[in-house]
């Protein structure tokens, strides 16, 4: 998951870092690897905290329906980057704002689409999900429920490793006991 995600900072991140005048070139690729790890430890922070809901307004429906800033994965994001450009590379708040700002929504909008896209294979929600709870995830196919969130067919794409399998409904027992996330894909579920 972080190769993905340093590709798309990298990707991203031209006008804002790299051809930024008041960040040294030789300071760059150091930028980019605090926007990745600040990405990937939002998320992370999120599904350890039990934010779910957060998680899933990110990569589901939320992701096209509201604005990025309003999440609260994006915000904690925003604010803890801010915070570390500004004391690990002695920018001024201003100049690292302008850089979250200009790079964050798309970097964050491309990552939600590559996981919501059947089609790409680079990575997907079991993926995402596996990496961000330790591999806790038990045997749900967060691919599928991704996919009954976003509307479309289910189990578009199979977990990597394993062949494709059909959606059947869960039980309220049937949920891991003490996994937030599990909770909430349950109650989406019953809608």
């Amino acid at each position: 998951m972080l190769d993905v995600i340093l590709k798309m900072v990298q990707d991203n991140t031209e006008s804002s870092v790299v051809q930024n005048k008041k960040i040294p070139n030789e300071l760059n690729a150091n930028v980019q690897q605090e926007i990745m790890k600040a990405i990937s430890g939002g998320l992370s922070q999120a599904a350890s905290s039990g934010n779910s809901q957060a998680i899933l307004d990110l990569f589901g429906k939320g992701a096209k329906n509201q604005s990025l800033a309003r999440n609260p994965i994006y915000k904690s994001i925003s604010s803890n980057l801010s915070q570390i450009l500004v004391s690990k590379f002695n920018m001024n708040k201003s100049t690292a704002d302008s850089i979250i700002k200009s790079s964050l929504p798309a970097i964050l909008s491309k990552f939600s689409g590559k996981v919501a896209d059947p089609k790409d294979k680079s990575i997907d929600m079991n993926t995402v999900l596996g990496s961000l709870l330790g591999g806790k995830t038990g045997n749900t196919d967060f691919n599928d429920l991704l996919g009954n969130l976003l509307g479309g067919s289910t189990n578009q794409r199979p977990k990597k490793g394993t062949a494709k399998k059909t959606t059947t409904s869960r039980k309220k027992t049937d949920t891991p006991a003490g996994n937030p996330l599990m909770d909430v894909l349950s109650k989406f579920l019953k809608k």
